[in-house]
């Protein structure tokens, strides 16, 4: 199994609330097995899907926003398994510059929040399952910082810290 993979099953799973159809707690706007409306608005307009957001009705179709909007945008099938995981799934949570300037600075290489040929030639001579997990308690670093963290945190620290067990998985 792939990190794309074993992400997109990670947080659209029953512990977690991406496989609902809501509107996230203290928001005004729904959602669809994760992903808002104001997202699949955008991503319907630069053709990653194809029908309108009244017929979303599985999965299968958002899967093309999660693989482009998220795993591929932060280069995360260039990554390790396990880091890839982790940078993933957690930029679907607090968007993509965070994880990925949480990654390079885990890696010592500059802080853009863009995943580039630097970042990705600093991972290669890493030890990506050390990696995985400073980049992981630097997420759960920064969800600490944010505003609704008191409401949040007992789910938030759940899943960062299944998020990491989970991905060390696909190191063997």
């Amino acid at each position: 199994m792939d990190a794309f993979e074993a992400g997109t099953r990670f947080f659209l799973g029953p512990d977690y609330d991406g496989h609902l159809d809501d509107s996230a707690p203290g928001e005004a706007f729904s959602t669809k097995f994760g992903v808002t409306e104001m997202t699949y608005a955008g991503a319907l307009a630069d053709g990653v899907v194809g029908k309108p957001w009244y017929q979303v009705q599985t999965v299968a179709d958002v899967l093309p926003i999660y693989q482009t909007d998220f795993y591929d945008m932060n280069r995360c099938g260039e990554m390790p398994p396990c880091v890839g995981m982790v940078v993933y799934v957690d930029s679907t949570l607090m968007g993509l510059h965070e994880p990925a300037a949480n990654l390079q600075k885990t890696l010592g290489v500059k802080q853009d929040g863009r995943i580039g040929p630097i970042t990705l030639a600093a991972l290669v001579r890493a030890n990506c399952r050390s990696i995985a997990a400073q980049v992981e308690a630097l997420d759960l670093k920064y969800l600490q910082g944010l505003p609704k963290w008191s409401l949040y945190k007992n789910g938030w620290t759940h899943r960062e810290q299944n998020l990491l067990v989970e991905a060390l998985k696909l190191e063997g």
